[in-house]
């Protein structure tokens, strides 16, 4: 936790932390066990636990993990859910499509080209988005190239969300439907 404060919660019991605290979690058994370190003293918190996300606070606590994207040590908006997922534990970014829009954008394409160059990009990534989000487990899309590569709040830039905000809620659509705007920033223009 680098930021003043985060809370965990799982069903209706909320778990507190302060900065510098680290929380971990350990798979045991059929769930996992929540651990608060502080300083050289960890405590158990909770035990079997099959999942538990942050109360929408996620951006003051900084990832100890390497995620598929391959960055460690990112902050990211909306909140954090783990899961247990067989004998490991899978983290998901749950968060609404133009937040993660701010995240996608200038891990893309460069934050300096022109800024109708970034909205036709905050276009097509939203649009490749909302085409290709799986309706089924425990996440829509993934933060690397399966998808499109997603690096959080660290990677933002003023002129890719202004390109996000300017496009909030555009989509590429033929016969009333989002299409699958496939892109890449090394295509040289095709």
């Amino acid at each position: 936790v680098d930021g003043a404060a985060a809370q965990l919660q799982n069903g209706t019991h909320t778990y507190d932390f302060v900065q510098n605290d680290i929380i971990e979690l350990r798979v045991d058994g059929a769930g996992m066990d929540l651990y608060r370190r502080r300083g050289s003293t960890r405590t158990k918190l909770a035990d079997n636990l099959a999942d538990i996300s942050t109360v929408n606070n996620s951006a003051t606590i900084a990832t100890l993990f390497t995620g598929e994207n391959g960055a460690m040590g990112n902050h990211y908006r909306g909140a954090l859910r783990v899961h247990r997922v067989g004998t490991t534990l899978s983290v998901v970014n749950r968060l609404n499509i133009e937040l993660y829009l701010r995240g996608v954008v200038p891990s893309e394409v460069p934050g300096s080209w022109h800024p109708e160059a970034l909205k036709a990009q905050a276009i097509a990534a939203r649009s490749y988005a909302v085409a290709t989000r799986s309706a089924s487990g425990i996440y829509d899309v993934h933060s690397d190239t399966r998808s499109q590569m997603y690096l959080g709040i660290e990677h933002e830039e003023a002129s890719t969300t202004a390109a996000v905000v300017a496009t909030a809620g555009k989509a590429a659509r033929y016969n009333g439907s989002v299409i699958t705007a496939f892109f890449s920033s090394t295509s040289g223009g095709r």
